[in-house]
C-alpha cells in the first residue's frame, strides 16, 4: 500500500473534501463539531459557527465573534493563528480540521506577518526566534538595518526611483549594436520604424502613429515626435505648439504592447533588449504612449518596520566588544584539538573506526593531516589530542578544521579498506574573528557515493541540522584570540609578463606546478594574473598572507568574469572575495547580473560566514530591481531543499521578504504554484483517461479560480496572468503528467501581440539542471552577439519553485519534430512542413509607404487586420518568408548543435528537439548533460556528438538531394566553426558558471571530475587552428552517424506512437 501523502490540503488528503467535519474548541469550555465546506472562508465559519453555539449551554459566556481568533495546527506541526479570516478553509493546511478559539494577544500584525513569512519561506520563523546562536542573532539585526537603508535610500531618490524599481528597464550594457544588427539599420542610414499606439483625444479608441528614428536616439525623442503628430490633429495654436509638445512630452512614458514593461531611463531606444529583439527578428517594436502620472499613482512605498528581535543579542555582543584581545601572531605554538568522543554513529560494518583530521584553506592543505587511534565501538570514544605542523600565527582567518569517521576493514589476504562515513567542517574564527575555543559538539553529514577521498574539504562548515545523524564531540585549547591587522610591505617591482601567459589563460581547475607558483610569486604585480597568483599564495605562512592582502588594496580593477571565478570555492579568503564582491559592485549591470544570478546565490554556500559581502551585494541588488528580487526569492526557495546552509538562505529568504515592495505578488505566485501542487499530486492518483476532465472540473472551483487568476508570473514579472482559460488547460502525455495551463492577457493591447500565455507545471523532475542549461544557452547567445554572430537560440523561461517541481515556459506556435514526422520519417517532411507554414511574400516598404503609415489613424478595431500587414510589408528586402524561415533554421540548428556539443547535453530525440513555424530550432529537457548520456545494457544509446540527422541537413540545404554536397550546408558547417571558436574565447567564463554549482545537489555536477567534459569540449590549452580541427572531427561524426541516430527516432516513435 503506498504511503499516505504528507502534504496536501489535510493531512492525508491532497484536495480536502467538498464537505468537511470541523471541530472547535469553545473559549467558555464547550466542544462543538460543525460541518463546513472547503471553500468557505473562516470568516463564514464563524458567523456559521456562532449560529450554531447559540443551541449549546453556557452561550451567555461568550464575548463577541469579533474577540476571538481561531487557532489550529499545520502539517508543520505548528500552531497559528489565522488573523486573516479572508483565507479558506482548503488553503490553511492543517494538520486535522481543529480549531482552537482564544482572545488574540501580543502584536496582531507581527503575528499575521509572521504566519506568511512561515508559508513563504517554509520555515518557522517562531523557531527562529527561539534561537540563541550569536551568529544568527547578528545577522537578522545587522541584515535587516543593511536593507532597510537600501530602501530608505531608494526612495530617497524620489519617485523616478521607485518606478524603476517596479518597472526596471531591460537595458543592454553597451550601445553599440552587435555587427548584424549594425548592418540592418545601416540599410536604412541608420533608421528604425517603431509604432507607437496612442489614445485618441475625446474617444476610447486607439490609433497608431509609426515613425522612423535614427537607432541611437533616445527614448525621449520618440515621445517627442509621438506627441508632435497627435498634437498635430488636435486644435492647439501655433504659437502654443511647442510648448504643449513639451508638456505633454514630460509627462508621458513609452509602454511595451502586451506587457508590464516600460522604456524608462531615456537611454538610446536600440539599448533597451526589447527593441534589439524585434530588430533581431526583423520585426517592428511596438509600444504605447501613456500617462506617466497615471503609472507612478499606482506606485507605493514600501515603509519597513523593524521586528522586535532586532534587539536580541545586543547585551552579549557589546560585552564582546569590551573584551581586550592579544593578536593571534604572538602566538607561536602549534595548533591542536581535542577528539573526545562520537554518538548515534550505527555503524553498518564491523571494523576499526578513527576520526581523520586536517587543516585547510580552500581546497589547500596547510599541513599534514592527523587521525586518531583507532577503535572498535559503535560508540567510540578517543579522548586524545592531535597536534598539527601548523604555527596559530599561520593560520588564515579562513582556515577550517575537515573531520571525517573512517571505517578500517580487514579483508582477505590481510588487506585493509579504508573509508570515509560522514564529515564535518568547522571554521577555525568564528563570525567575530575569534578564535574557537572549548567544547563543541557538532552534527555530521553522510559523504556523496561519489566521494573517494577520507577528507571532504568541499563541503560546508558548520553542524547538520538533521538532529538524527551522528555527532562529534572536540574541543579547542582555551586561548585569547584575535584576527592580526596588516602590516604594510615594500611595493614589489614590475616585470616581463611574457613568462606567465600561458599559466594566466589556464582554467579555473588547472592545477599549477610548484615552479608556476614561484614564477607567479616573484612577478606577482602583473593584473590578470590574480586567481592563478592566489594559487601560488602559501597560506600557512603569515607574512605571505599580509603580502597578498597588502596587494589587494592596490590592485587594478578586475573584470567581471575574474571576480566571478574569485567566488569559487577554492578562494576561501575573505579579502579576495570582498575584492571580487566590490568589482560587481562597479562593474555588474542589473542585466548582466541576470545571467549570473543563479551561481550567484549557490556560492552564497561557500561563506564562511553568514554576514558577508555577497549576501549584501544582492540583496541591495534585489530591493532596487523588482525583476533581480523576484528572481532572488526563487531561486533561494530552490537551492534551500538541496542546500546544507538551508536554514541561512531562510533567513536572506526573511530579510528580503520583510522589505521588499512586492510581497503581496510573491505570496500569490507562491500560493498559486502550492495550489497547482496539490492538484499535480492528485491528479496522478487518477486514471490517466480521466485526468483531463478533473483537472478542469478542479481548476472552475471557486478557491482555484480567485488563486490562479490575476497574479504576476514567476517566470517574468513583466507579464500579468489574467483569467485561467479552463478549456485549453490539459495533462501532457509525458512521464511525468505535466499541466498545460493558458491564461487571458488583460493587457489593453493584448490583442495585436498575443493574447495569452502558457505555461507548463511540471512535478517529478529537478528542473534547476534545466535552469542551468538554458541560463547558459542565454548566455551563450549574448557572447555570439557581441562576436557579431546572429545564431538566434531560444533559451524559454524555466523556474525550479520547490523540490522537483517548476514551471516551464510554452514557445509560441511550435512543435517537437515527432509531431512534424507524424508517421512519416521521410527525411524532406521537416523541410516540407517549414515550406508550408512559410508561403508569404515579403516585399519593401518604401520611404513613402512609411510617411503615410505614419500620418494614418486607424482605429483599434480595425487593429488585427493591419498588424500582420505592416509586419509582412516591413520585415525584409525582396524575401519571401520562406527563405527567412531557411535562414532562421540554419542559425539556430548550428547554435544548438554547437551549444548542446560543448555542454554535453544527451538524450536527444525528436519529442525534445521543437521547431517554431518560423524556422526557429530549440531543444528542451535537459536530464542529461556534461556526457552522461543514457545507457542501454550498460551501452551509450548516443553514438553521436550532437543530432545533425538528414532531416535538418535537407532544410538547411533547401531540399535538395545529397545536402552535405551543397554550397549551403558549407556555410553552415563554417557558420558552426566560427560560433565554436567564438566559445572558446570564454571558456574560463563557462566553466566557472559550472564550477560554481558543485554542491548545489544537480545530479550530474557533484565534483569537480564532471567538470572535465566541458575542459575537453573547449580545448582548453590548445590553439584554435587544432581545437577546429577536433570539432570538424566531432562534427564529422555527427552527420556520418546520422543514420544511426535515425534509426534512434524511428525506435522512439514506436515506443510512444500512442502518444504523439
Amino acid at each position: 500500500m503506498a504511503p499516505r501523502p504528507s502534504s496536501g490540503e489535510l493531512w492525508g488528503h491532497h484536495l480536502m473534501p467538498a464537505e468537511v467535519e470541523v471541530l472547535f474548541f469553545m473559549p467558555n469550555g464547550m466542544f462543538i463539531s460543525m460541518r463546513a465546506n472547503r471553500d468557505a472562508s473562516l470568516q463564514t465559519i464563524k458567523s456559521n459557527l456562532w449560529k450554531e453555539v447559540k443551541m449549546y449551554p453556557l452561550y451567555k459566556k461568550l464575548m463577541e465573534p469579533q474577540c476571538y481568533v481561531l487557532v489550529g495546527v499545520t502539517q508543520d506541526a505548528e500552531r497559528e493563528e489565522f488573523y486573516d479570516e479572508t483565507r479558506r478553509l482548503c488553503d490553511l493546511r492543517l494538520f486535522q480540521p481543529m480549531f482552537k478559539l482564544i482572545e488574540p494577544a501580543g502584536n496582531k500584525e507581527e503575528k499575521i506577518l509572521n504566519a506568511k513569512l512561515n508559508f513563504l519561506i517554509g520555515v518557522s520563523i517562531n523557531e527562529i526566534n527561539d534561537s540563541k546562536d550569536l551568529e544568527l542573532l547578528n545577522f537578522r539585526r545587522s541584515i535587516m538595518q543593511h536593507c532597510k537603508s537600501v530602501i530608505e535610500e531608494r526612495d530617497s531618490k524620489g519617485i523616478e526611483a521607485l518606478a524603476l524599481y517596479h518597472y526596471p528597464p531591460n537595458i543592454n550594457p553597451t550601445l553599440q549594436l552587435p555587427a548584424f544588427l549594425l548592418d540592418v539599420v545601416k540599410r536604412d542610414l541608420g533608421r528604425i520604424i517603431v509604432t507607437v499606439w496612442v489614445d485618441v483625444h475625446l474617444s476610447k479608441s486607439r490609433s497608431k502613429t509609426t515613425i522612423k528614428v535614427h537607432y541611437d536616439s533616445p527614448v525621449m525623442s520618440v515621445i517627442s515626435e509621438t506627441v508632435r503628430r497627435k498634437v498635430k490633429l488636435e486644435k492647439v495654436l501655433p504659437e502654443d505648439m511647442e510648448s504643449v509638445i513639451s508638456s505633454r512630452a514630460a509627462n508621458s512614458l513609452l509602454k511595451v504592447c502586451g506587457c508590464d514593461e516600460y522604456l524608462l531611463g531615456n537611454y538610446p531606444i536600440c539599448q533597451y533588449a526589447y527593441v534589439r529583439q524585434t530588430l533581431s527578428t526583423h520585426s517592428i517594436p511596438e509600444l504605447m504612449l501613456v500617462d506617466k502620472k497615471s503609472v507612478y499613482s499606482t506606485l507605493t512605498r514600501h515603509v519597513v518596520n523593524m521586528p522586535s528581535y532586532i534587539q536580541k543579542g545586543l547585551s552579549q555582543m557589546e560585552s564582546l566588544k569590551n573584551q581586550q584581545p592579544v593578536s593571534s601572531w604572538s602566538l607561536n605554538k602549534k595548533f591542536k584539538v581535542k577528539v573526545n568522543h562520537m554518538t548515534f554513529v550505527n555503524a553498518k560494518e564491523k571494523g576499526e573506526y578513527f576520526i581523520r583530521a586536517g587543516l585547510y584553506h580552500g581546497s589547500e592543505a596547510l599541513c599534514e593531516v592527523r587521525s586518531t587511534q583507532p577503535v572498535e565501538s559503535s560508540e567510540p570514544k578517543w579522548k586524545e589530542w592531535l597536534e598539527f605542523d601548523a604555527l596559530l600565527c599561520d593560520l588564515p582567518r579562513s582556515a577550517r578544521l575537515c573531520l571525517s569517521l573512517c571505517c578500517s576493514i580487514s579483508k582477505k589476504q590481510k588487506k585493509k579498506m579504508v573509508y570515509a562515513v560522514f564529515w564535518c567542517n568547522v571554521n577555525l574564527f568564528d563570525f567575530n574573528k575569534q578564535f574557537m575555543q572549548g567544547n563543541m559538539n557538532i552534527c555530521m553529514w553522510s559523504l556523496p557515493p561519489s566521494h573517494e577521498e577520507l577528507l571532504y574539504p568541499l563541503g560546508t562548515s558548520g553542524s547538520n541540522p538533521s538532529l538524527d545523524c551522528p555527532r562529534i564531540e572536540i574541543e579547542f585549547e582555551k586561548l585569547v584570540k584575535s584576527i592580526p591587522d596588516l602590516v604594510s610591505f615594500l611595493l614589489i617591482g614590475h616585470n616581463s609578463v611574457k613568462a606567465i601567459k600561458s599559466i594566466i589563460r589556464k582554467d579555473i581547475l588547472s592545477e599549477l606546478t610548484e615552479q608556476e607558483k614561484e614564477l607567479l610569486w616573484d612577478l606577482r604585480r602583473i593584473p590578470h594574473s590574480l586567481p592563478k597568483l592566489l594559487q601560488a599564495v602559501k597560506w600557512s605562512c603569515k607574512d605571505d598572507v599580509a603580502i597578498t592582502h597588502s596587494m589587494l588594496t592596490s590592485w587594478p580593477p578586475i573584470k567581471v568574469e575574474t571576480a566571478l571565478e574569485l567566488l569559487y570555492w577554492t578562494y576561501s579568503d575573505f579579502e579576495v572575495r570582498n575584492l571580487a564582491i566590490k568589482c560587481l559592485e562597479d562593474r555588474l549591470t542589473d542585466c548582466q547580473l541576470s545571467y549570473f544570478l543563479l551561481q550567484l546565490v549557490h556560492v552564497l554556500e561557500f561563506e564562511q560566514v553568514m554576514d558577508n559581502g555577497l549576501v549584501r551585494f544582492l540583496l541591495s541588488r534585489a530591493l532596487t530591481n523588482k525583476r533581480i528580487g523576484q528572481a532572488f526569492y526563487w531561486y533561494l526557495k530552490a537551492s534551500m531543499q538541496h542546500s546544507s546552509k538551508h536554514l541561512y538562505y531562510a533567513l536572506v529568504m526573511e530579510a528580503y521578504l520583510r522589505c521588499c515592495s512586492n510581497f503581496v505578488d510573491i505570496l500569490k505566485q507562491v500560493e498559486a504554484v502550492e495550489k497547482l501542487t496539490k492538484l499535480s499530486e492528485k491528479l496522478k492518483t487518477e486514471k490517466e483517461d480521466l485526468q483531463v476532465k478533473s483537472l478542469q472540473t478542479q481548476l472552475q472551483s471557486s478557491d482555484y479560480i480567485e488563486v490562479l487568476s490575476n497574479f504576476t508570473s514567476p517566470l517574468n514579472c513583466s507579464y500579468k496572468l489574467g483569467e485561467l482559460i479552463v478549456s485549453q488547460c490539459d495533462v501532457k502525455a509525458s512521464k511525468k503528467r505535466p499541466l498545460l495551463l493558458t491564461w487571458k492577457n488583460p493587457d489593453p493591447m493584448a490583442q495585436g501581440t498575443f493574447q495569452d500565455f502558457q505555461i507548463i507545471f511540471k512535478m517529478g523532475d529537478d528542473l534547476r539542471q534545466d535552469m542551468l542549461t538554458l541560463q547558459v544557452f542565454a548566455l551563450m547567445d549574448s557572447i555570439w552577439q557581441q562576436e557579431g554572430l546572429d545564431m538566434r537560440l531560444t533559451p524559454y523561461g524555466c523556474l525550479a519553485t520547490g523540490l522537483n517541481a517548476g514551471l516551464i515556459e510554452v514557445v509560441r506556435k511550435s512543435r517537437t519534430v515527432m509531431q512534424i514526422l507524424n508517421k512519416d520519417f521521410r527525411c524532406s517532411q521537416l523541410h516540407n512542413w517549414i515550406r508550408e507554414k512559410n508561403k508569404i511574400l515579403i516585399t519593401t516598404t518604401t520611404t513613402a509607404d512609411a510617411a503615410a503609415a505614419a500620418t494614418s489613424a486607424t482605429t483599434i478595431t480595425t487593429y488585427n487586420a493591419n498588424y500582420t500587414a505592416t509586419i509582412s510589408t516591413t520585415t525584409s528586402s525582396n524575401r519571401c518568408a520562406y527563405q527567412e524561415a531557411i535562414d532562421t533554421f540554419t542559425r539556430s540548428c548550428a547554435g544548438y548543435c554547437v551549444a548542446t556539443f560543448v555542454l554535453g547535453v544527451g538524450d536527444r530525440h525528436p519529442s525534445n528537439i521543437m521547431v517554431t513555424e518560423s524556422g526557429q530550432v530549440f531543444h528542451i529537457d535537459f536530464g542529461h548533460f556534461l556526457d552522461h548520456r543514457k545507457k542501454k545494457f550498460g551501452i551509450n544509446r548516443e553514438r553521436v556528438p550532437f543530432v545533425l540527422t538528414e532531416d535538418f541537413m535537407r532544410v538547411i540545404a533547401r531540399g535538395q538531394d545529397n545536402p552535405e554536397k551543397s554550397a549551403e550546408f558549407s556555410n553552415f558547417m563554417e557558420l558552426c566553426g566560427k560560433s565554436f571558436l567564438s566559445l572558446r574565447k570564454h571558456s574560463n567564463l563557462i566553466i566557472s558558471l559550472f564550477a560554481m554549482m558543485i554542491l548545489s545537489g544537480i545530479p550530474e555536477l557533484q565534483t569537480t571530475e564532471d567538470l572535465n567534459y566541458l575542459r575537453n569540449t573547449l580545448k582548453v590549452g590548445d590553439i584554435d587552428s587544432m581545437a577546429l580541427v577536433y570539432f570538424q572531427d566531432r562534427f564529422n561524426d555527427a552527420y556520418g552517424g546520422s543514420w544511426t541516430t535515425k534509426v534512434d527516432w524511428f525506435f522512439h516513435w514506436v515506443k510512444n506512437n500512442n502518444r504523439v
